[in-house]
């Protein structure tokens, strides 16, 4: 081939290269990776402290503290730290099962993890750290949100007791960070929205460390989760029973 025409084929090969678009990821790739952002792995611990404010009352705040512990990604333990007076309470969620045990009685409680634990937020909310374990993708499309382009995931329940029946996660485009979940009963009716703020470099990735949730029976009360200490770590698989709850520390 002449020399000309070998430096323009090469060119635009070059050019065409640059120019093809990236391959779309797919509803089940894009929560993947929502999940990856959100848990950094399958066994890892932190500390998250939920704090509620009541702007339409008082403007007063109340606040607990918690130690979670993650295992395989579907069993966690969550050990109550503050206030004083639950200090020593602690849940166990495993797959879609929980239980709380209660400091001077005989055996752990089997309780739903709908159940509200406090604010707006349920049991599940903290035991609970990823979206796959429980929904899976039914829908995505591409939107804008506040100036910003994003994949709007339509996530279903994979079983009736599921906390919630679906879910609109709204991710952003070439990032996958989430920035908003609306929750949704079985008839439809919206319940909450949780937006994901302060993305911050913790082990080795951008990540959401405050949640801050609001919900449809009382727009004046808001609820934020925040997290922090977050490490890779592996608590020992006896810690994941209920015959074992009432030794955690």
């Amino acid at each position: 081939m002449i020399p000309i025409l070998k430096t323009f084929a090469g060119a635009a090969v070059a050019l065409l290269l640059a120019t093809a678009p990236c391959l779309a990821q797919s509803p089940s790739e894009v929560l993947k990776e929502v999940d990856a952002i959100r848990a950094p792995g399958g066994s890892f611990v932190f500390k998250v402290s939920v704090t509620v404010s009541n702007a339409a009352s008082d403007g007063s705040t109340a606040r607990n503290d918690f130690e979670v512990s993650v295992r395989d990604e579907k069993k966690s333990l969550v050990a109550y730290r503050s206030p004083p007076s639950l200090k020593g309470r602690v849940l166990l969620m495993i797959e879609r099962n929980m239980w709380i045990y209660i400091p001077g009685t005989k055996r752990p409680i089997r309780i739903s993890p709908q159940q509200q634990l406090t604010g707006a937020v349920s049991n599940a909310d903290v035991a609970r750290v990823i979206f796959g374990a429980d929904y899976d993708p039914l829908s995505m499309d591409d939107a804008d949100k506040d100036g910003v382009p994003v994949h709007r995931l339509r996530l279903k329940a994979k079983e009736e007791n599921a906390t919630y029946s679906t879910i609109d996660l709204w991710v952003e485009r070439g990032s996958n960070h989430p920035l908003q979940a609306d929750f949704f009963t079985l008839s439809g009716k919206p319940l909450r929205s949780i937006a994901y703020r302060d993305y911050r470099e913790v082990l080795g990735r951008q990540r959401p460390t405050r949640l801050d949730i609001t919900s449809t029976l009382n727009t004046a009360q808001v609820t934020s989760l925040v997290y922090s200490d977050m490490e890779l770590k592996d608590t020992p698989e006896a810690h994941f029973q209920p015959a074992f709850l009432d030794k955690i520390d």
